[in-house]
């Protein structure tokens, strides 16, 4: 006679917390202990990687891409083989100094670089650049909660006892907050990126200090500054240095609305949305950059490369992302494109046909709500479209270029 029992042992393992990832040793895994994101320092170069980095697919990212693509009308970008679309990913714990956390209501106030490696290089060909800050996904109430308290009180001309932001006693956010309110995208946005602009031409170089208003955890359009400290006939190349991450309207809401600036306590609204640590994570910023040459492939051990997409298949990839998505949105501009994107269509009322046949040509600029009625009426209707401009009926004519 046998008897089997069930062992009341318990196996396991214990995961080093990401936060002490410089004692870590190569091959150790790591965790987040509040996200439960798992990370790896690798054997090979002992940098630490996560297997989230690249475990999108191609079409998931460009999904969030291509919406960002409709919405940057001025936006131009190398077609042509040899062009790519590259994803690069820039690690906070590699930006800031050793030992600063990554905690965005931290006293520190600002993530300052500590060297000239976190430069990506761009296109001549291209306007601009896409930007997105990773943060833990435990931490997007608690973003959106107060950069939403912020905004309310800005609108509410911080009345009451709340000390204006613009007299706010940290000079860094004090003294650029009036060009921040003056940007479109400021009431939406609840990071601030401070980046330098460097453009050139042969042998003459140009820069530019610019800051860009995101929001983190959400792709973001960056046009590039149309104007620097120097006028350059041709643009030979163009590079992105990052150099300091700050998140200002969380900082007021946390320092200045309930407290005082040393008191570390927190209104209990705000502890209730928190996570047990108390802290909110930036984990790293993803970039989107065109490039047009070997030459503008990162090179420093600071920023990896997690995709890199031929222009030629992006150009069929969106066309199939357009056509296989349910809804997609119609944007409407005074004037012809002067690049013609994925699923372009620009109408122009050219002439009117009079009750009595004759026709009269129209020369103004056309009124965009009554072309948008006759394409896009709230129900059924039948619209015939023509090539021939010569054709007497009153039908839209098509002129299709590019």
């Amino acid at each position: 006679m046998s008897q089997t029992f069930d062992s009341d042992v318990r196996y396991g393992s214990s995961f080093l917390d990401v936060d002490n990832n410089e004692q870590s040793v190569a091959g150790e895994i790591l965790s987040d202990k509040i996200s439960g994101e798992v990370y790896i320092k690798r054997p090979s170069d002992e940098k630490i990687v996560s297997f989230r980095q690249k475990s999108h697919t191609t079409y998931e990212m460009l999904r969030e891409f291509n919406i960002q693509l409709h919405l940057a009308q001025d936006f131009t970008y190398p077609t042509g083989y040899g062009t790519y679309l590259i994803e690069s990913t820039l690690g906070v714990d590699e930006f800031t100094k050793k030992n600063l956390k990554k905690n965005m209501l931290s006293t520190y106030k600002e993530f300052s670089g500590i060297n000239n490696e976190y430069t990506i290089s761009i296109s001549p060909e291209s306007n601009g650049f896409f930007l997105k800050p990773i943060i833990r996904p435990v931490d997007r109430n608690i973003c959106e909660y107060m950069t939403g308290l912020f905004n309310k009180h800005e609108e509410e001309n911080f009345s009451g006892c709340r000390t204006p932001f613009s007299s706010w006693s940290y000079s860094q956010y004090r003294n650029k907050y009036n060009n921040w309110k003056n940007t479109s995208s400021w009431k939406h946005s609840d990071c601030n990126i401070d980046m330098t602009l460097t453009t050139r031409d042969g042998g003459i170089v140009a820069t530019v200090d610019f800051t860009a208003l995101v929001r983190a955890g959400e792709m973001n359009y960056i046009p590039l500054p149309k104007h620097t400290n120097v006028v350059l006939s041709t643009i030979s190349a163009r590079s992105i240095k990052i150099n300091k991450i700050s998140f200002p309207k969380m900082q007021y809401e946390r320092y200045n609305n309930y407290t005082n600036e040393t008191d570390s306590k927190l209104p209990l609204d705000m502890q209730n949305m928190l996570e047990p640590d108390y802290k909110v994570i930036v984990n790293s910023i993803k970039i989107y950059n065109f490039i047009d040459d070997k030459s503008q492939i990162p090179n420093t051990p600071y920023i990896k490369l997690t995709k890199c997409i031929d222009s030629s298949f992006l150009q069929e990839a969106l066309v199939y992302i357009d056509n296989s998505e349910n809804a997609n949105a119609v944007i409407s501009q005074p004037t012809k494109p002067d690049i013609w994107k994925v699923n372009t269509m620009w109408a122009e009322e050219l002439r009117k046909i009079n009750e009595d046949g004759t026709v009269s040509p129209l020369d103004g600029e056309p009124i965009i709500s009554e072309l948008e009625e006759k394409i896009y009426k709230p129900k059924d209707s039948y619209i015939e479209f023509t090539l021939d401009h010569n054709d007497s009926q009153n039908l839209l004519v098509v002129n299709r270029e590019g």
